[in-house]
């Protein structure tokens, strides 16, 4: 794998650096965009006030820099109150148990993948930004995405057809959907994770291979305990971990 030092932009065309000394410790991270700003989490997500207080805590005390991605579900399914997405709800828990059902778990299937090659422009972007911090000769001590995310899941993510099959599993009401809780949605959401990232970071990870950077990755989880997720994180970043 290349090493951040061995700089070069996309096009591996090394560029000259400019000279120059401030207090900056030149060490970065890339981050979900709810890892800062809470508000951007889906209806009934949100874990924490107004940050993941607990991992931006550990990053600033290593003298990181937070880098924010963009919210992949906010600009792909139309803002904060993913309407795109959340308007398609009714008609598939009502399809559910009926004949239509595969019909609508095709529909939104193929939506999905729809999505996943409408957030290339998204991962493109950031990554031409990261490449910009690398060749600069920034080190890029990790990514931090949000498990359990369908978009920005970094060991897993939420299948979010099963979502609508697991229902009735752990006993939330497709009355209670309408206007879902924490956690309802967090019992939801443990029973209908996959074993693979989500449509976004997948795409960064694949940016990385592609350039050979050996940056790590690692994903909050927002239905486990803060204070070891952001110990987990740092340990995943090589961090040191505050007390």
């Amino acid at each position: 794998m290349r090493s951040q030092d061995e700089t070069a932009l996309g096009n591996d065309r090394p560029r000259k650096r400019m000279e120059f000394t401030d207090h900056r410790a030149r060490r970065v991270a890339f981050v979900s965009s709810c890892i800062l700003n809470q508000n951007t989490r889906a209806p009934a997500n949100a874990d924490q006030k107004a940050a993941a207080t607990d991992v931006v805590t550990q990053l600033l005390e290593n003298d990181v820099g937070i880098e924010q991605f963009p919210c992949p579900e906010c600009v792909l399914w139309g803002g904060l109150a993913r309407p795109k997405l959340y308007d398609q709800q009714p008609r598939a828990l009502r399809a559910f148990g009926t004949w239509r059902f595969p019909i609508v778990k095709l529909f939104s299937r193929t939506w999905m993948f729809i999505t996943g090659l409408r957030a290339r422009r998204l991962i493109n972007a950031s990554m031409r930004r990261m490449d910009d911090f690398v060749a600069e000769g920034y080190e890029v001590v990790g990514v931090v995405g949000v498990d359990a995310s369908p978009t920005c899941g970094v060991s897993e993510s939420l299948d979010l057809i099963e979502v609508v099959a697991q229902l009735e599993n752990v006993d939330v009401t497709p009355e209670a959907m309408a206007k879902p809780d924490f956690d309802d949605m967090g019992r939801l959401t443990l029973a209908s994770t996959i074993k693979k990232p989500g449509y976004f970071m997948g795409g960064i990870a694949r940016g990385l291979r592609k350039r050979n950077l050996n940056i790590p990755m690692a994903g909050v989880h927002p239905w486990k305990d803060a204070k070891a997720e952001a110990r987990r994180i740092s340990e995943a970043l090589g961090l040191t971990q505050g007390s």
